[in-house]
């Protein structure tokens, strides 16, 4: 009988405890949704005062999202008027020619138009399609009536060439996407959906659409897939035609058919079934015409075909890598160099003194990275001195100061690895100023995510000391970026400290945000001010760049719901106030 009692009390403690506990979640989520009410209806208020259609649009789309799980019919009804203002703002950008080039959103939809669309397709797909239709921008329209295999050759140039293609493929791939979400929504409407959609045109989403179509009606999807096939074998892949221009979604798309036809499928899978001398003639000709080629661009693409040639024609596989060789060797604008030997000598675990010994036979660009390699490789085996005189005897000076301060964070980094957090900011603390604020945070959150309890005061300590590196009105954006870092670390670990950091910065900012909308308007526009209002789906909701404020307002909001409106209600912006 002793034996059952530790049961009976847990027992007990289950079933008159957890009413209490079940009660107190739900009054936090019905909370929650009573504060998200209210903002909802405050933002519902404020919309109708911005004067642009588009940010009106993009209110109402994210509202109805926000309400679609509470309240369906109303989520609809908003979303309905989303789409009324995009019309309105699309209307509005054809007739404006004056103001075209900071209209181009609005006239070839790479933007606001697919995030509505996204939005709506969430929770009705059918209705998304419908106005996908309605809203078409003329550009794009003519764009998809351009869209054929010989196109190329009827342009004087490329480029035409290739902003129509791009807006074609990215219409294409919108709708092929939205018509696989129409089709899982409502399985009866599947398969009419999903045969209207492959008579559009190929794209990313085709392989998948086929894939859905094969579950519902396998003859079909057979026979549009010989059609996709004979389509695929009509492009031109020589590269080195200047007349044919093959853009990376089509030969995106030609290697996701290949590598599926390639894939080995499990006995008992049913898949699509492939017109395997079709699709074998498909990687001949794409293989054909990367060997063919001499543009740089095509190094990585050769190395994709390798797993191909292997399948299909094995003789092909050694030219294919002798041809990434060669054309990894064409010099980049930047970066690390792409040259095949270089790379390999990079990602092996070659030691420092190897590294050394090779970098003399590289250009200067490669040999540089080779030293840094082998300085961070003696760092890591703790011989700092090795690592320091490598730097010292082989970058100029106008690199040596970054590099060394990168060998000192990569030391400090290991510390904070093994745990040495005071070793780490000793390291630190010989780093540059201007190096070390965001090397300080850094070791400030990893200090606090070791042991929340016992290491705050340390964490808090880290934190001071990084901001007392800022002025307490930052005097550049590099400043104001790291104080709202810095705040967002201590919304978390002190609260109370990040709001009174926080709330002074909040006349600077509005400062910031009039002026730049002010010499916006002198200096002739950009596309994320128009006619003195801030755009609010092409950059920071205040006009201009401080920082990952989002970031750091979500942070305040999860410390103190009630304290951070107030802080947002303080923004003079009207469209600032309704964003954040």
């Amino acid at each position: 009988m002793a034996m059952l009692r530790p049961v009976a009390l847990l027992l007990f403690i289950f079933f008159f405890f957890l009413p209490s506990f079940a009660q107190s979640s739900d009054e936090q989520v019905k909370e929650r949704q009573r504060q998200k009410l209210i903002l909802v209806e405050q933002v519902l208020v404020d919309v109708n005062t911005l004067k642009l259609p588009e940010n009106r649009a993009f209110v109402y789309a994210q509202v109805g999202n926000l309400l679609h799980r509470i309240d369906d019919k109303r989520a609809r009804e908003i979303l309905q008027i989303a789409v009324s203002e995009l019309i309105e703002a699309q209307t509005i950008a054809e007739a404006d020619q004056k103001n075209a080039p900071n209209l181009q959103d609005l006239r070839t939809s790479q933007n606001l138009r697919p995030r509505i669309l996204n939005i709506i397709a969430f929770f009705d797909a059918e209705f998304a399609l419908e106005v996908l239709y309605k809203t078409r921008p003329p550009r794009v329209a003519r764009a998809l009536s351009n869209l054929s295999p010989d196109y190329a050759q009827k342009q004087s140039g490329r480029e035409k060439f290739q902003n129509d293609s791009y807006l074609a493929q990215s219409e294409l791939n919108l709708e092929q996407r939205l018509i696989a979400l129409a089709a899982d929504q409502n399985p009866e409407r599947a398969v009419a959906l999903l045969e209207k959609s492959m008579e559009k045109g190929i794209t990313g989403e085709t392989l998948n659409l086929l894939n859905k179509l094969r579950l519902k009606n396998p003859a079909k999807a057979r026979q549009i897939l010989y059609e996709v096939g004979e389509k695929l074998l009509k492009l031109n892949y020589d590269t080195n035609n200047r007349d044919n221009y093959l853009n990376h979604q089509n030969f995106s798309t030609v290697m996701n058919f290949l590598n599926e036809f390639i894939r080995e499928k499990p006995a008992d899978e049913n898949g699509l079934q492939f017109e395997s001398a079709q699709f074998r003639n498909l990687a001949g000709k794409v293989i054909s015409g990367v060997l063919k080629s001499d543009h740089p661009d095509l190094a990585y693409t050769a190395s994709m075909l390798v797993p191909i040639a292997q399948k299909l024609f094995p003789d092909s596989v050694a030219p294919l890598k002798q041809k990434q060789t060669a054309l990894s060797r064409y010099p980049r604008h930047w970066g690390f160099s792409s040259d095949s030997e270089a790379s390999e000598l990079m990602q092996s675990d070659a030691p420092p003194e190897k590294l050394i010994s090779e970098a003399g036979k590289f250009p200067t660009h490669v040999r540089r990275q080779l030293y840094q390699l082998a300085a961070n490789k003696y760092a890591h085996e703790g011989n700092i001195a090795s690592a320091e005189k490598i730097l010292r005897n082989n970058l100029p000076e106008d690199e040596l100061e970054q590099a060394l301060a990168n060998l000192g964070w990569t030391m400090a980094n290991k510390a904070i690895n093994q745990g040495n957090f005071t070793e780490a900011l000793n390291l630190i603390n010989q780093l540059p100023e201007n190096k070390r604020v965001h090397s300080l945070i850094a070791l400030a959150e990893s200090i606090y995510r070791r042991n929340p309890q016992e290491n705050k005061s340390f964490s808090v300590s880290v934190l001071e000391q990084a901001k007392a590196l800022i002025s307490d009105k930052p005097e550049d954006s590099t400043e104001m970026s790291y104080l709202l870092q810095i705040i967002t670390k201590y919304a978390e670990i002190e609260p109370t400290e990040a709001f009174r950091l926080f709330e002074p910065l909040i006349p600077q900012i509005n400062e910031l945000s009039e002026a730049s909308i002010l010499l916006n308007g002198f200096t002739g526009g950009q596309s994320h001010i128009r006619q003195g209002e801030i755009i609010f789906y092409t950059g920071s909701p205040l006009g201009v760049y401080v920082g990952e404020i989002d970031s750091t307002l979500g942070g305040l909001v999860r410390a103190d719901f009630n304290r951070a409106m107030q802080a947002i209600n303080k923004f003079q912006r009207r469209e600032t106030r309704i964003s954040l």
